[in-house]
């Protein structure tokens, strides 16, 4: 009981990035989730005449999945990530590879999946992990620039 009450109550929640919307080839585009979300959640359920079972789910990785050929995310993601600030540095990153231009919608779609390992107070009745998904998509702009070089 306490496991089926858990997988209904883990949520995905909300992913933030910025640049939000647009993003450029090559230039780090952070993410993150509100950290009150990466909190653990516990669930406790009895039947008649037993010992209550808790049963406990902790936030633990984000993984991105879908991403174009040459891109690449950096998701240690300490915490959930954390909110862009300038001149700041991150551990949950996307840096995409190409251009979304003649995508549908002339965006990258993929996913951000977070993972929870769960623990119980009695054998666990349940697969020892929940995931929870999100589809997310991201417009990728491509800019070119002339340098004058050495002369």
């Amino acid at each position: 009981l306490a496991y089926d009450a858990m997988t209904k109550t883990i949520r995905m929640p909300l992913v933030s990035f910025n640049p939000a919307e647009r993003s450029f080839v090559s230039l780090e585009t952070w993410m993150w989730v509100d950290p009150a979300a990466m909190q653990p959640v516990t669930v406790t359920a009895a039947a008649p005449n037993s010992t209550p079972v808790r049963v406990t789910a902790t936030p633990t990785r984000l993984s991105v999945s879908g991403l174009p050929d040459g891109s690449t995310a950096e998701t240690r993601c300490a915490g959930g990530g954390k909110p862009y600030a300038p001149g700041g540095e991150t551990d949950c990153s996307i840096t995409f590879g190409r251009s979304s231009g003649g995508q549908p919608d002339d965006q990258w779609h993929f996913q951000v999946s977070l993972t929870w390992d769960v623990t119980a107070t009695a054998p666990l009745t349940g697969a020892p992990t929940i995931v929870r998904s999100a589809d997310e998509a991201l417009t990728v702009l491509e800019s070119q620039a002339v340098g004058r070089g050495d002369r």
